[in-house]
C-alpha cells in the first residue's frame, strides 16, 4: 500500500501541542512540556508532558498515514519510558498514552 497523503512533521507537532493543552484542561494541571527528566547518573528522558508534583507522565503520539516500520516501535518505547520512569523515581505515576492517528 502506498501512502498518498505526504505529511510534514510540522503538522504532527502541531496535533501534539492541541493534544498536550487539552491533556492539561482535562487533568486541570500545568504540565512540563519535553521536560529533561534526570533519572540516574546523567541518564535522563524526555516525555511529552511531565508534572513531579502530581505525579503523571504522558507520551502523545500523532500520526498521519500509514506507519513505516521504524515507527511501529514507538508506542512501545513510551510505554517502556514510562515504566522506566516509574521504577528508576520508586513512586507510582499516573501513565498516559494519548494516540492521535489518521489514514
Amino acid at each position: 500500500m502506498v501512502d498518498t497523503y505526504k505529511s510534514s512533521s510540522f503538522e504532527q507537532q502541531n496535533a501534539e501541542t492541541y493534544v498536550a493543552s487539552m491533556v492539561e484542561g482535562w487533568l486541570g494541571c500545568q504540565m512540563e512540556r519535553n521536560a529533561k527528566v534526570v533519572l540516574s547518573s546523567g541518564i535522563h528522558i524526555e516525555p511529552d508532558l511531565y508534572s513531579e508534583d502530581d505525579r503523571i507522565i504522558c507520551e502523545i503520539f500523532a500520526h498521519i498515514g500509514v506507519l513505516k516500520v521504524g515507527q511501529q516501535h514507538k508506542i512501545t518505547q513510551d510505554i517502556l519510558k514510562m515504566l522506566l520512569l516509574e521504577k528508576t523515581k520508586g513512586f507510582q505515576y499516573r501513565k498516559l498514552l494519548l494516540l492521535q492517528m489518521i489514514k
